[in-house]
């Protein structure tokens, strides 16, 4: 099954244009099986009921989408892009914690990078520095970071694919692919693609690991192909 490992949707990121049911559609339509939802944590997110009230919301949107795939024979996993403040707002998704973890952790942008790899590990999950080169952005050199993300939204210069395969390699990193689905341009191609008997997100993070090849769908920004590109891990 192909899953795109980096979608959001308008119930709490705000830049995001459609709702659930649209990046539902949207990824349905590019035959993708299924998404990591990775909405925005951010700060200035947080509104009267304070942090804890984002968590809240956050949980439940996730949620209600989740509910909404089910009905559809679509997978839905749930994921996490923190932008984190004592990184220059750099964006970590965070997989593998469940909806409730976040709500012991509701200032998770104020962690450093150790303290969100310490969120995650009772679940066996992964810190993964998104998009990291975009416009002109630098990997963060931080050993609580897990990997780096392939990224595919069409706003951006390119998707570096190249360069993160070769690095993760060299570095013995995890890879992973997303599209940034925010509706704000067409709907990319892309995700990395699972056994189709991976039901939840234990299972996924554990196969990006340990498997000895990890296949992403790349869709490249500059001709607008998408191909399979594979790591092989020695």
């Amino acid at each position: 099954m192909l899953i795109d490992m980096h979608a959001h949707s308008s119930g709490i990121s705000r830049c995001c244009r459609v709702d659930g049911a649209g990046m539902l559609e949207a990824a349905a339509q590019a035959g993708l099986d299924g998404a990591i939802l990775t909405n925005h944590y951010q700060i200035s997110y947080v509104q009267e009921d304070g942090p804890e009230g984002l968590a809240r919301r956050y949980g439940e949107e996730y949620y209600r989408i989740k509910a909404l795939a089910d009905a559809r024979g679509m997978r839905l996993f749930f994921g996490i892009e923190v932008t984190a403040r004592k990184y220059g707002d750099a964006h970590i998704l965070l997989y593998g914690p469940p909806p409730e973890a976040l709500l012991q952790h509701p200032c998770v942008y104020d962690y450093t990078l150790a303290e969100m790899q310490q969120m995650v590990q009772p679940y066996g999950g992964l810190v993964i520095q998104a998009h990291p080169f975009r416009h002109g952005g630098h990997v963060i050199e931080d050993a609580a970071i897990d990997g780096l993300e392939v990224n595919c939204h069409p706003l951006y210069d390119d998707t570096h694919s190249d360069r993160l395969l070769e690095m993760v390699k060299e570095k013995g990193m995890i890879i992973t692919c997303g599209g940034d689905y925010h509706a704000d341009t067409y709907r990319a191609v892309c995700g990395v693609h699972f056994p189709d008997e991976i039901a939840d997100m234990a299972a996924l993070t554990e196969y990006l690991r340990n498997a000895p090849a990890i296949t992403l769908h790349v869709h490249e920004l500059r001709t607008e192909e998408h191909r399979d590109r594979q790591l092989i891990r020695s």
